[in-house]
């Protein structure tokens, strides 16, 4: 296993080279969508993008903080989902509506990697991937299905690719209300995922003086209960032993 410093140090270069190109593949997406910019251009960008960055994950897997395999399954799914405009260069700007998650994806990043801005960050974060990932995913599955009639094969791949794709943003959001319950030891609010109503200090100290009670009381508890079976134990020998014999015939 590789040195803990070694492991970080690979992350967060990957993490900040990816803070440089994740604006870009967003925006020029969201261009491409305007037709400001030239959506065969994208798709070629995200190609080279998504094939350079599963090949850096594959020699480096330290690269992701966790799950390198998972990413690397999503990177598949979308090289093969890309092969359909690089194919058909009309339904290249399908590639900019799928891309402009990417903006998602740099908040993700940015708040692991900007402390001071993580607040703020986090905001942005879930105001897009709420959006994004769980209405504009599904919705672009349809969308492709119908467009894509008469496709045959090719519109099933499609299909498959972009409903995988909505699954791994099911298994994200799973996997940060994960997160988040195991690390409730306070009174946060449960379900507040981007952590808009955290408790006060007041509730938090409210809180530790309940558990010192909690625990005190159970310690109380344990100790009398070891008193009364050491007394249960010490009666028990003072009482005298009978022996009876009862005759057989």
């Amino acid at each position: 296993m590789p040195p803990l410093s070694r492991v970080k140090a690979a992350c967060t270069f990957h993490d900040r080279v990816n803070l440089l190109a994740l604006p870009v593949l967003g925006t020029l997406a969201a261009a491409g969508l305007f037709g400001l910019y030239s959506a065969t251009k994208v798709t070629n960008m995200f190609v080279m993008y998504i094939v350079a960055d599963a090949l850096w994950i594959w020699v480096e897997p330290d690269a992701l903080p966790s799950l390198p395999q998972v990413v690397m399954a999503h990177h598949l799914v979308t090289i093969v989902l890309l092969i359909f405009p690089l194919r058909h260069p009309e339904f290249a700007h399908f590639t900019c509506w799928d891309g402009i998650v990417e903006i998602n994806t740099f908040f993700l990043i940015a708040r692991r990697q900007w402390k001071a801005q993580r607040k703020f960050m986090n905001y942005c974060y879930w105001a897009t991937f709420l959006p994004m990932r769980l209405v504009l995913y599904p919705y672009l599955f349809f969308r492709f299905w119908f467009a894509l009639e008469g496709f045959g094969l090719e519109r099933i791949a499609v299909a498959i690719c972009q409903f995988l794709l909505c699954g791994f943003n099911g298994a994200m959001i799973y996997a940060s209300a994960m997160r988040r319950i195991r690390r409730v030891s306070s009174r946060d609010d449960l379900w507040g995922l981007a952590n808009l109503t955290p408790a006060t200090p007041q509730e938090k100290a409210a809180y530790k003086e309940d558990k010192a009670r909690e625990q005190a009381a159970n310690s109380h508890n344990f100790l009398q209960s070891q008193s009364q079976d050491k007394a249960s134990c010490k009666q028990s020998q003072t009482q005298p032993v009978v022996i009876t014999a009862q005759a057989g015939y």
